[in-house]
């Protein structure tokens, strides 16, 4: 799939998540564990493997909040010339 298909997409799997972000598995994990993005398993059966989704918007808004930390004044816009 390319990845102009995969950005229009609201869940994506771990995977492409790398391919799109550049956020590596253990991260991803860590930061599913910790709330901070949204993800489920699509699974009938918890001791099986499942497929795992996470939230694009989860992700998108977890980048925004982080960016806005890190940014003086939340904004690239108001940086003096």
């Amino acid at each position: 799939m390319k990845t102009a298909d995969i950005t229009e997409r609201k869940y994506l799997r771990p995977q492409e998540v790398r391919q799109v972000y550049g956020i590596k598995p253990g991260v991803l994990y860590s930061l599913l564990s910790s709330g901070k993005v949204r993800g489920c398993k699509l699974s009938d059966d918890p001791t099986k493997k499942a497929t795992r989704l996470i939230s694009k918007a989860s992700l998108d808004g977890f980048l925004a909040r982080l960016e806005a930390a890190q940014s003086p004044c939340g904004s690239a816009e108001h940086a003096p010339a």
